[in-house]
């Protein structure tokens, strides 16, 4: 059985998280040929717009596990009963400095898209596909955290990413005809702030980090 083990920095206690478990999905298609061997992929993770939020800690957790595609994102120490949103975006780079086109020190939702690309998989309450899941979104707590975890069919989720995008303008995308899932050049972006819901916060790019043969 295959797994795609996606680990970002500032993981703390995770994997020892007891408390909450993934979904229960069925295992529809086991031998579904996605990587010859262990993939472990990571990235630095980076803050945007400090002015306007407080330094917080987030972790993000991904893998592929037969035909099931596992998500798990942590935040910590972060603002208070705030809800936000979370992005696999179609890009291989994060937004910095010189996409603040408009030149007011900050890095607005449509400039992290001309940075990084359309959303790709919206992390949100059905990563099987992209619109099912709209709106359902994790907020932190009262002491700012939060715990989002999902899991889904990688089959379900590319025939999804494979169908024709009927929305040009809509900032999400489709998977071109001959293009591949490829999570290693992708990038994750965080959004959410108290006045604005798609301020960029955070973003970690995906690399391989390490290939371990099984």
């Amino acid at each position: 059985m295959l797994r795609l083990v996606l680990i970002f920095p500032f993981l703390t206690n995770l994997l020892s998280c007891g408390k909450q478990a993934f979904p229960d999905y069925s295992q529809e298609n086991p031998d579904l040929p996605y990587y010859s061997q262990d993939v472990v992929l990571g990235g630095e993770f980076s803050l945007f717009n400090v002015k306007y939020i407080p330094r917080f800690k987030v972790s993000a957790l991904m893998w592929i596990d037969g035909n099931q595609f596992y998500a798990r994102v942590v935040m910590d120490k972060g603002p208070r009963k705030i809800r936000f949103k979370q992005f696999i975006h179609q890009g291989s780079r994060c937004p910095d400095r010189r996409d603040d086109l408009n030149l007011d020190q900050t890095i607005d939702y449509s400039e992290a898209i001309t940075a990084s690309g359309d959303i790709l998989i919206p992390l949100d309450g059905n990563i099987e596909n992209q619109d099912s899941g709209k709106g359902d979104f994790p907020s932190t707590n009262e002491k700012g955290m939060y715990y989002y975890s999902r899991s889904g069919s990688i089959s379900k989720m590319l025939n999804d990413l494979r169908l024709p995008d009927v929305d040009l303008k809509d900032n999400i995308s489709k998977l071109t005809k001959n293009e591949n899932l490829d999570l290693e050049r992708r990038v994750m972006i965080l959004y959410g702030s108290s006045g604005d819901p798609l301020l960029p916060v955070a973003c970690l790019m995906i690399k391989v980090k390490d290939h371990s043969p099984r």
